[in-house]
């Protein structure tokens, strides 16, 4: 399905600020859109939004599929010393988020 076609759209932020922190992988950073039927939508101000979490200390970013090809903008030891998840549903992101939580998706997805 066109995400385009999907007016409602939700930030992933808002499901990140639902996690509880000690669930979740400590280094990880997210960032993101998705939609109401759980697509990971691509964004922009990719370069910007790592360099922060890098300055932040996080040393593992959550981004959409659709903003592989952003990483060409980082300086190279940025993108030698950070972990990348790329994620196309919600599901994946909560997944790399949260890892004790990837067995019981994997389950729920596979169901």
């Amino acid at each position: 399905m066109d995400p385009r076609v999907q007016p409602e759209r939700s930030s992933l932020r808002v499901g990140q600020a639902r996690l509880s922190r000690p669930w979740g992988a400590s280094d990880t950073v997210m960032t993101g859109e998705m939609t109401l039927t759980g697509l990971v939508l691509p964004i922009g101000g990719v370069k910007e939004k790592v360099l922060a979490a890098r300055r932040a200390e996080m040393s593992r970013v959550v981004l959409p599929a659709g903003n592989t090809q952003d990483l060409r903008e980082l300086p190279e030891n940025v993108r030698a010393e950070t972990t990348f998840v790329f994620a196309e549903r919600v599901e994946e992101v909560f997944a790399a988020a949260i890892p004790a939580l990837a067995t019981r998706l994997a389950i729920t997805v596979a169901a």
